[in-house]
């Protein structure tokens, strides 16, 4: 390795064994005489070749194996802590890749130009690459073909499923409005229980549907066995929207088609800023419009094909998406998603923390659903209770939520409420250039939308119960 000692906050990853990642931290590398760190590292992406019956193509390997190493780099290279006033300094890194490929020919500048703007959207770091011929030979993935080929003459849709309450919700209501497909769910797993969860919501929407599903479960991540446990990971992990992505999409062209969907509701899409102290990608960017856009020029410029990324719930609320009658049919279900940032809670019986802003938008919205007695238990702090006492670490996230809906309704009532609403959260601008400049829409309609959106759920979440522990909306700073 060669580490370059540009800044503190600069990291260089070596990704040249296939099996191991080596790294140093420019700052540590000044200090310390015992060289850089080492991890053994895992994926398993011959769930996607084992379902379609052909080996995975050397470009499309290179692809899956970038996304990881993109994704472990950003776990790894722990950002600073965020000082006051200083915060966007703190956050941001520097993270150089060696990285080994089978088609050298194919990483061309304006490829690696693409990749950067992509990554740079999604994590506020500077990523640079230095792609090298790979050595090694190739994974099982590459090599093995298997006895049951997909069948590629029937009609077929591929979506992420993160089994989360959107991706249930988004999913039910596919599966009975468009039933002449086939669907492959792809999924991205770290842990059993994750996975046994989304195997079983995808067999009941089997069994209750009939639906032709396949599910393509694909786990990755560090071999941990061994390693100090005081290791420090970085929390943020904002490139797990880009490795999420990678997967559905390289399973989709597996597949023989040229979009992928993901269910998002679009307040959880958007992601606005909750308070003063979220800045730039401190709120994830994973299923941001943005993100879909910049992705999809990168599939093109890498693969030289068009290809589509579809969120159809983009300008829905996730109220919205449980009133669907297809929910309402499959509600017994919904104690089977999860949707805690946190998730599993290391907790007897309680999966969810319930205190976090993702629990707390799908406490919302199904309870605004009229189906708050299908999600009763499997929280640690029970938030829609009037008798619950918490402290404020526990209560902040509802806080600052019930200030961004009072910002938002606020906005929305003023005699010109776009530009009230841009005003207050000037993401929204960023949006409408990007989507407005791309030809998916007309600004006046795009502007009409996310104005219904955002009305939409500032009512939902006036009627949100948990309210009864805020006190008159004020900054949360």
């Amino acid at each position: 390795m060669r580490p370059i000692e540009i800044s503190n906050d600069e990291f260089t990853f070596d990704f040249t064994d296939s099996a191991s990642v080596r790294w140093v931290h420019a700052c540590e590398s000044r200090h310390q005489e015992s060289g850089p760190h080492a991890m053994e590292y895992y994926i398993d992406d011959e769930t996607i070749d084992r379902r379609f019956g052909h080996a995975l193509d050397a470009l499309l390997a290179d692809w899956v194996d970038l996304a990881l190493a993109c994704y472990l780099a950003d776990r790894l290279a722990t950002r600073k802590p965020a000082r006051l006033g200083r915060s966007g300094k703190h956050w941001s890194r520097t993270l150089n890749i060696t990285l080994p490929v089978r088609r050298l020919d194919r990483w061309s500048d304006e490829i690696q130009g693409s990749l950067s703007r992509l990554l740079s959207f999604l994590t506020d770091d500077s990523w640079k690459f230095d792609f090298v011929q790979r050595e090694t030979g190739m994974r099982t993935a590459e090599v093995q073909r298997f006895l049951f080929p997909f069948e590629h003459g029937s009609a077929t849709r591929v979506a992420l499923y993160s089994g989360g309450l959107d991706s249930f919700a988004g999913a039910a209501q596919t599966l009975r409005e468009s039933p002449e497909y086939n669907y492959i769910f792809v999924s991205g797993v770290t842990n059993t229980r994750q996975q046994g969860a989304q195997r079983a919501q995808l067999n009941q929407l089997r069994l209750k549907t009939s639906a032709h599903i396949c599910h393509v479960a694909i786990p990755y991540g560090l071999h941990w066995a061994g390693i100090n446990a005081e290791r420090k990971e970085e929390s943020s992990q904002r490139t797990r929207g880009f490795l999420f992505l990678t997967l559905g999409a390289v399973s989709a062209i597996a597949a023989g088609t040229k979009e992928l969907f993901l269910y998002e509701n679009g307040v959880g899409a958007i992601n606005l800023p909750y308070d003063g102290t979220q800045v730039g990608t401190y709120n994830s960017r994973a299923t941001h419009p943005s993100t879909l856009l910049r992705m999809e020029d990168f599939i093109k410029a890498l693969t030289g094909q068009e290809f589509t990324i579809v969120n159809p719930f983009l300008f829905f609320t996730k109220a919205e998406m449980c009133k669907h009658g297809a929910v309402q049919k499959l509600a017994e279900l919904l104690a089977l998603t999860f949707s805690c940032d946190g998730f599993p809670v290391r907790a007897k019986n309680r999966s969810q923390c319930g205190s976090c802003t993702s629990c707390l938008l799908r406490r919302q919205a199904i309870e605004l659903a009229g189906l708050a007695h299908y999600d009763q238990n499997g929280y640690l702090n029970n938030l829609v209770s009037a008798t619950f006492s918490g402290s404020d670490n526990q209560l902040h996230a509802l806080r600052a939520m019930n200030w961004q809906a009072h910002r938002i309704r606020e906005a929305v009532s003023r005699e010109n409420p776009w530009v009230a609403l841009v005003s207050e959260f000037i993401e929204l601008q960023k949006i409408e250039l990007d989507l407005c400049r791309n030809g998916k829409m007309q600004p006046a309609e795009l502007q009409t939308k996310l104005l219904h959106l955002y009305s939409q759920y500032a009512t939902e979440w006036g009627a949100f119960s948990a309210r009864c522990h805020c006190d008159v909306p004020k900054r949360i700073a």
